[in-house]
């Protein structure tokens, strides 16, 4: 029997106004409309309070998996693995930044200058983003880039100069009038500050018999930079 529009089976449950013929329809109208909404359904559960603790370490242990010493592993890092919804909501309720209503998800952006002092408070951690080697040797997630040029990053220009190689060649292929020296100034003016993004999905499989099983995962991704400091009293990282 075809589906009655009276069925609404693509109904918003935010503003219970609007019906959609489609998931798409949906998705399209929650975005336009409810791209700030921020509310969690109640229909979850918060785990115990010694089982965030521990959820904490695991989450710290994760990233510090992704902070390795050697210079071709830095860069975007992302991490996937199963999480309950009741895990995720039990730590990161209070700092979510949209939640989707229709698909069940939820997203976490962290960043700014006081960013990594944010994630240190939520995960109990002040050394969460940073992994020391010897030879006064670091690998550290990035979370805000200083844009003056007394507090030049050179990682940061390594990065310029890479984007700027690739817009080059960009714009040469398109019209060869575009000059090296006008991208390298566009990027610097154009600096987009890196984030620390938190978000859970729940992801589906189902068979050819119909058979159909879900899980809950949590994927997070950040960027990895390393330095290394000649005066150990120079670290900013040292303890």
């Amino acid at each position: 029997m075809p589906r009655s529009k009276y069925n609404k089976p693509f109904e918003c449950t935010i503003c219970k106004k609007k019906c959609y013929k489609s998931a798409a329809g949906l998705s399209r109208h929650e975005n336009a409309e409810h791209g700030n909404y921020i509310i969690p359904p109640i229909q979850h559960y918060i785990l115990p309070e010694n089982a965030i603790s521990e959820w904490k370490e695991m989450l710290v242990h994760a990233i510090h998996k992704r902070l390795p010493l050697a210079f071709r592993k830095t860069g975007k890092q992302v991490i996937k693995f199963p999480c309950m919804e009741g895990q995720y909501l039990g730590l990161f309720r209070q700092y979510l930044t949209r939640v989707f209503v229709h698909k069940r998800a939820y997203k976490c952006i962290f960043s700014g200058s006081d960013a990594y002092q944010t994630i240190s408070s939520l995960l109990g951690d002040q050394c969460w983003g940073v992994r020391h080697y010897k030879c006064n040797q670091v690998s550290y997630v990035v979370l805000f880039i200083q844009t003056t040029s007394e507090n030049s990053v050179p990682a940061l220009d390594a990065l310029i100069a890479k984007k700027s190689a690739k817009k080059k060649k960009e714009k040469q292929d398109n019209s060869g009038k575009e000059s090296f020296s006008s991208v390298v100034t566009l990027e610097k003016n154009t600096i987009i500050q890196p984030e620390f993004i938190v978000d859970w999905v729940r992801e589906t499989i189902k068979d050819f018999s119909g058979h159909q099983v879900a899980s809950g995962y949590i994927k997070i991704q950040f960027n990895v930079e390393k330095s290394f400091f000649t005066d150990p009293n120079t670290n900013p990282y040292n303890q």
